[in-house]
């Protein structure tokens, strides 16, 4: 603002009057307030344009996210429709199966591992190019035809696989005593024949898989000792006996096993105040609970191991412990010939021999291997599968991975998928009279039996409808 000099000021109070300087001041102050009002005028604008530039920036990130959450649900939908289409397959899979195992023609041309390597057949859509200019005019012309058809939105690969060379680790339980069973340590008859020295000296289900986990386990460790030394450092004195010991533990019910080592667990437990299970397993994740077993000692084993239902023990993937563990009699030149006439002997001209059925591994078992009889055989197999281990060609069980994609969103389901096998029916003694209609004659809905009295074949193998076990979404 200008000033005038004093002695203006006071010339002009004195000749001009009271009115002329009251309108000196407002002019000055008129000026004043200009200039304030342009500071205002340049502060709003500045505001206006900060609060602008932010209002259009969360409208484009909220837009970015709609359009995210439109390609997570859109990925997620087609991870869901692979599943879909997996359970499909396998829904062919049970009914093919199921078809095979009642007509033995059809199953010497078509064997169930052939079916079984069409159903796990990897998916994968769209279609690579590179393959579609493999393929003939009419492989190209129905590719293209199911492309048309098909209104999935992104990119779906499914993938299926057999879970049958698994370890399961529920059955460590040891079996309750019923009546008629008799300990471990009870006494042994005065003049026992060749079928109780055999039963003997057989290892109980239990005890097989204990040794197959321990065996598993020390394996990984020492891999991962010799690759990784901050694991070696962390883990290398860990015993791994007594970390099979507290999942038996774990998975028995209460009081069942007796041994200072369990009671070493039992101890670590009580002082934490928590509590073991005692019961099986549902889910892999539960294996987390366990005191001893950090994490990287879980990651060591857990795509060995399953928690559901019956592990079959494919008879075309046996292994010489395995042999070991269901005939404990045989000798080393039996298996010797077992696995030579199973791999076969390219110098000596011999095909890999190929079990088309359990029926066929009985037959060589006992007929032409002479490693066990008949009756203990079936005994044998009996007690493995009250333990939840099945002898099988195939598996039952499938590990489904299911992956979506849309945009830049990944949707993946893991998915376990058993197909329970139907239970057998129990056959019971026929009593005078049963067996005959009220016409005298012979019912043939009864199982029939050979003249000696024993059942002339065990019936078919059937599955039964594919369910999911357990379900992983990540």
């Amino acid at each position: 603002m200008r000033t005038l000099p004093l002695p203006r000021m006071n010339q002009m109070r004195n000749d001009e009057g009271p009115k002329e300087f009251v309108n000196f001041l407002k002019q000055l102050n008129q000026k004043s307030e200009s200039g304030v009002a342009i500071l205002m005028v340049m502060t709003s604008i500045t505001i206006l344009t900060f609060l602008l530039a932010d209002f259009t920036f969360e409208t484009k990130i909220n837009k970015l996210r709609v359009y995210n959450q439109q390609d997570m649900t859109q990925a997620r939908l087609n991870a869901e429709a692979g599943l879909t289409f997996a359970l499909a397959k396998l829904r062919l899979y049970q009914e093919a199966f199921n078809i095979l195992e009642k007509n033995e023609s059809a199953k010497k041309m078509i064997g169930p591992r052939t079916l079984e390597t069409v159903v796990t057949q990897p998916f994968m859509f769209p279609i690579d190019d590179s393959l579609l200019k493999k393929a003939n005019l009419i492989q190209r012309s129905a590719a293209q035809e199911f492309i048309k058809s098909v209104i999935l939105q992104g990119k779906l690969m499914v993938s299926i696989s057999s879970m049958s060379g698994l370890l399961n680790p529920n059955t460590m339980r040891v079996p309750s005593l019923v009546e008629g069973e008799e300990d471990d340590n009870s006494p042994e008859s005065s003049d026992p024949d060749d079928s109780d020295k055999e039963k003997k000296n057989a290892t109980p289900p239990h005890a097989y898989i204990e040794k197959q986990i321990y065996e598993t386990l020390f394996a990984a460790f020492d891999a991962k000792r010799e690759e990784d030394e901050v694991f070696d450092a962390r883990y290398g004195n860990t015993n791994v006996d007594l970390l099979v010991k507290e999942l038996k533990y774990y998975v028995n019910d209460p009081g069942r096993l007796s041994g200072p080592e369990y009671s070493d667990i039992e101890g670590q437990y009580a002082e934490d105040n928590t509590r073991p299970k005692h019961a099986p397993l549902v889910s892999m994740s539960e294996l987390y609970l366990l005191k001893g077993w950090d994490d990287p000692i879980i990651d060591l084993i857990k795509d060995n191991l399953s928690v559901h239902e019956i592990s079959i023990l494919p008879v075309n993937e046996i292994t010489k412990s395995q042999m070991k563990a269901l005939f404990p009699n045989l000798t080393e030149i039996q298996l010797d010939e077992f696995f030579k006439a199973k791999n076969g002997d390219s110098k000596e001209g011999i095909p890999p021999k190929e079990f088309n059925s359990v029926q066929d591994f009985k037959d060589f078992i006992v007929k032409d291997l002479g490693a066990s009889s008949e009756s203990n055989f079936d005994e044998r197999l009996k007690e493995f599968e009250n333990a939840g281990i099945r002898l099988g060609v195939v598996g039952k069980l499938f590990k489904v991975v299911s992956r979506g994609e849309f945009g830049r969103s990944t949707h993946e389901i893991t998915a376990y998928v058993d197909l329970p096998v139907l239970p057998a029916p129990n056959p019971k003694k026929k009593k005078a009279g049963e067996g005959q209609t009220t016409d005298g004659n012979e019912d043939l809905t009864e199982t029939k039996t050979s003249t000696s009295g024993k059942d002339s074949k065990p019936p078919p193998t059937q599955l039964m409808e594919p369910r999911v076990v357990e379900l992983i979404v990540d």
